[in-house]
Order: C-alpha cells, then sequence, then structure tokens
C-alpha cells in the first residue's frame, strides 16, 4: 500500500476562544490499489492501527495491519492470509488494546484474528459459531466479545473469549413470548467487562414491554428484569447501567404509543425487580431543544405549545433519537442523544409489459439524516438541571442508526465533544453548569495540495491522545491546475489535528 504524506501548516479552526488548532500532517491511500476496507483503530501514544483487505479473493484474502506512529510513520506490518468461503461474514470489534477481527461462514467456521495495537502482535485461531447463526451486531471488552443474533428465529447470545477461543451459546426467552416477538435493540457492557445488560423489546400486538437481561460471559447466567411493567408510557429506548450492586440506572426515549419515533426522555431507577421512580420529559419542556431552528420556527413550536396549553393537553413533537451511554460525574448524569430523521428518493426504472417498456418510479430508503444533539444533565433523582443543544449536519446519510460525536473520556472539568457537521470539524466544551466553555468550528478540511478540489467527503473524527485527534475517511478529489498530481483520485486520508 502506497501512502503520501502531506505536512500541512494551514492553520484549521476559528476558534471563539482565539486558540490555534492546525492539521500537523495528513497521508493518504490510492482505494484503486490492491486493498481496500481501510479501518482506523487508535492506542493512545502508542500510535495507530490502519486494518486493510486485499481485494482479489481466489479462495483466500490478505488482512494487512500496519502500525503507524503519532507522527503519522509507519512503524511496523503484519499479513494474515485467510481463507474465504462462498458466503462469508466480516465482523470487527476493538477494546482498550487490541484490534479483532472475526470471519465466519454459514456453516459455523470462524477465524478470529486479535491484534495489539502498540506491537502488531497476532494471535489467528480458528473457532466455531452455531451454525446457520444470523448475527446482528456485536460488542467487544478486554476478555470477551458478546455477539447476538438468531438462529432459526430464536433470540440468543453467542460469547467468545477472544483470548482462549472458549464459546458459549446463551439463548433468550422472555416469559411467555414467541421468539418472533422479541428484538434486542440496545447492548451496555458493564465496567467489569464480563458481564453485558440487553435491552429486550417485547411485542404482541398493540402491547409492548421492556426487558433488561443481564449476561454473565464467565458463566453463563443471565438475569431478567421487567422494566415496563405498570408504566404509562412505551420506553423507545433504553440505555442502562449498574449503579450498585442491583440497582440500575435507566435512561433512554419514550413515547405514549408503540412505534419507532420518540416524544421525550426518561430517567429511572430500578432497584431489584422494580422501578423505584421515573421521570418523563417532554421535548417541548427542555428549555434549549429547539435552539437549533432558526427563530421563525421557534416562534411557531412556542405558539403551538400555548395554543395546546389553553386546551389543557402538552404538545407532543416526534424524533428518532441515537442515545449515548449515560455519563457518570460525581453525583450527576450526563445524557447525550442525536436526533435524526430517515430520506428517501425517487427513482425509475423500466419493465416491460407485452414486450412495450414501461417507465414506473419508486421509494427508495435514502439514508439518515441527522440534524442535533442534546445534551442533559440529570441529579441522582432523575430531574434535569440544564440541557444544552447544537445543530449537527454530517456530510453524508447512513443507512444505519449512527453515532457521529465522540466524547472524551475525561469528564471531571467538562463534558467535551467533537464531531464532523457540513464537511467541518466541531468541538463543544460544555461545563458542569451548562455553559459552554469553548466552541469551535474547523474550515472546510483541505487536502494541502495546490488546486485539489475535493468532491466527496466521507470523514470521521475521534480523540487521540493529549491534545490531539484524528480524522480519517475517503475523498474523491479532483486537481486540473497541478501537473505533480493525478487529474482525479479516490483516496482513504488520515490527518492529524492538534488543538
Amino acid at each position: 500500500m502506497k501512502s503520501l504524506i502531506l505536512p500541512i501548516t494551514l492553520l484549521l479552526f476559528v476558534a471563539q476562544s482565539f486558540a490555534q488548532v492546525n492539521v500537523e500532517k495528513r497521508i493518504e491511500f490510492d482505494l484503486k490499489d490492491e486493498f481496500g476496507g481501510h479501518s482506523v483503530r487508535l492506542f493512545g501514544k502508542d500510535g495507530f492501527v490502519i486494518r486493510s483487505v486485499s481485494n482479489k479473493t481466489k479462495g483466500f484474502r490478505d488482512f494487512k495491519y500496519e502500525l503507524y506512529s503519532t507522527e503519522l510513520s509507519i512503524k511496523n506490518e503484519h499479513i494474515e492470509n485467510v481463507a474465504i468461503g462462498k458466503i462469508q461474514v466480516f465482523k470487527s470489534f476493538e477494546t482498550s488494546t487490541h484490534f479483532i477481527d472475526l470471519l465466519y461462514e454459514k456453516s459455523g467456521a470462524a477465524t478470529l484474528i486479535s491484534v495489539e495495537g502498540k506491537s502488531l502482535k497476532t494471535n489467528k485461531m480458528t473457532i466455531n459459531l452455531p451454525p446457520q447463526m444470523y448475527t446482528i451486531s456485536g460488542e467487544a471488552t478486554d476478555n470477551y466479545i458478546f455477539l447476538h443474533g438468531r438462529i432459526k428465529k430464536n433470540v440468543v447470545v453467542f460469547v467468545i473469549d477472544w483470548r482462549t477461543g472458549k464459546s458459549q451459546l446463551i439463548p433468550l426467552t422472555v416469559g411467555a413470548y414467541k421468539s418472533t416477538q422479541l428484538a434486542i435493540d440496545d447492548i451496555s457492557l458493564l465496567s467489569n467487562g464480563r458481564e453485558a445488560i440487553y435491552s429486550i423489546k417485547a411485542v404482541k400486538g398493540k402491547k409492548m414491554e421492556r426487558f433488561l437481561m443481564l449476561v454473565d460471559a464467565k458463566d453463563g447466567s443471565k438475569k431478567q428484569l421487567n422494566i415496563s411493567a405498570g408504566l404509562e408510557k412505551f420506553l423507545v429506548s433504553v440505555s442502562a447501567t449498574e449503579s450498585d450492586k442491583g440497582t440500575y440506572l435507566i435512561t433512554g426515549t419514550y413515547s405514549s404509543k408503540l412505534g419507532g419515533s420518540s416524544e421525550g426522555l426518561y430517567f429511572a431507577q430500578m432497584v431489584g425487580e422494580k422501578i423505584k421512580f421515573i421521570n418523563y420529559h417532554n421535548f417541548t419542556k427542555l428549555e434549549n431543544f429547539f435552539k437549533y431552528l432558526p427563530q421563525k420556527k421557534q416562534d411557531k413550536i412556542e405558539k403551538k405549545k400555548g395554543k395546546a396549553a389553553s386546551s389543557g393537553k402538552e404538545l407532543v413533537l416526534n424524533y428518532y433519537i441515537a442515545t449515548h451511554d449515560l455519563i457518570k460525574f460525581e453525583n450527576y448524569y450526563y445524557f447525550l442523544g442525536e436526533a435524526y430523521y430517515p430520506t428517501y428518493r425517487t427513482e425509475t426504472y423500466t419493465t416491460y409489459v407485452n414486450g412495450k417498456p414501461v417507465t414506473q418510479t419508486r421509494t427508495v430508503f435514502d439514508g439518515y439524516q441527522y440534524t442535533h444533539a442534546t445534551l442533559v444533565k440529570y441529579n441522582a433523582k432523575g430531574e434535569i438541571i440544564w440541557d444544552q443543544t447544537f445543530e449537527m449536519w454530517p456530510s453524508y446519510k447512513p443507512f444505519f442508526v449512527k453515532r457521529f460525536i465522540k466524547v472524551s473520556e475525561n469528564v471531571d472539568k467538562s463534558i467535551d465533544m467533537i464531531f464532523t457537521s457540513r464537511s467541518r470539524i466541531i468541538s463543544k466544551s460544555v461545563g458542569h453548569k451548562g455553559d459552554i466553555l469553548e466552541e469551535r468550528t474547523s474550515e472546510t478540511l483541505t487536502t494541502g495540495i495546490e488546486g485539489d478540489v475535493s468532491k466527496f467527503t466521507f470523514s470521521n473524527v475521534e480523540s487521540w491522545y493529549d491534545k490531539y485527534f484524528i480524522a480519517f475517511g475517503s475523498q474523491t478529489i479532483k486537481n486540473k491546475e497541478n501537473e505533480d498530481v493525478k487529474k482525479k483520485r479516490t483516496v482513504f486520508f488520515i490527518a492529524k489535528i492538534k488543538f
């Protein structure tokens, strides 16, 4: 894989705090060479690993792992040659120390590759997954991979000790509900690294219940909790964490009717197997939820709220929200959610009727458009202390629910967030009193090469180490002025950014 290193001294950010933020270096890889499917995993001051996969198969594929330093220079390289079956499922995971790839066939035959980030020390082993298992998603800890999916319509969790290869199948059943009436829609990993909390939605007709299933990877035990018994609202999304042994804090979004969208936020505490309290907060009751909108639209919503209140009703506005895990600091809890909506496009196609062409149209799903995000501070009683809302408009629309915002793990002084919006990088630091401590917006990311015009950018940005971040993704670039570069190139790029 050939890379081009581009030192950049351009000032990238215009910050309200007047702090300088620079793109220090950029490297790019030609996506038309023999490797593709690039992924980046960060390992702090040890650098980062790029994993790419050879495009040519012939029954085998090369998985290339390249270790780069913090200066974006290559330190080491390792290639694993893997046999590829006719039907191959490929999933990737990361832990605090390793990069893990799992490939398996419909028969269950699987190859697991774990790569230590700081050294590229690699362990490849052959394991077996349950035959005919359809895997929906998965998460990894420093010892286990939690896969969940279905086997002949039955909901299951399959746990793999990725260090030893030992595994176990854990069927998930809920009361009198049929397996086809159950769906896992969220998973929270506990800090002990061996337990996971699954949020299970059980739907029968117009009845919907929510269950938490605590799964222990070490012994395969499970504990079921009904978190919706007696509740007046439907819990649309659930993020759970164990605050004390046997005590769980649950947050997410709710709705008054069965469906995928939400009308507000909730915060609940569960002790043992009973809800101790739950507080609902309609979106229209939040102080800043609509601040991202133009003033005219905000005024229109305020008029509707007043009209509903005069009739003794509550205005309900529905949103789809991608929720993050609950953030704890001292005796307070922070909820972060990203609002989005599905988009569609109309396309034409031609069919033949009695040998004659007939042009028809159909509506096709065109990805999720994200619009804004909300950060809420709760006290231990589930009361809102403050809320902040800010616009976000990613440069592309994913076809799955994605969480674009990256939150710094250090929340001692503030909640620090970074994300891309309209081909720019946005950073925000929100103090524990709800004040915006710092807000920066970059100019459009450039390549650093004179004459380059980026036609398409698919980018992500993540916190790396100290005050450094990495932006990476794919770009299609045209250049009609510079004879030293191709007139058109499609690349995977990585840029080192200093705040």
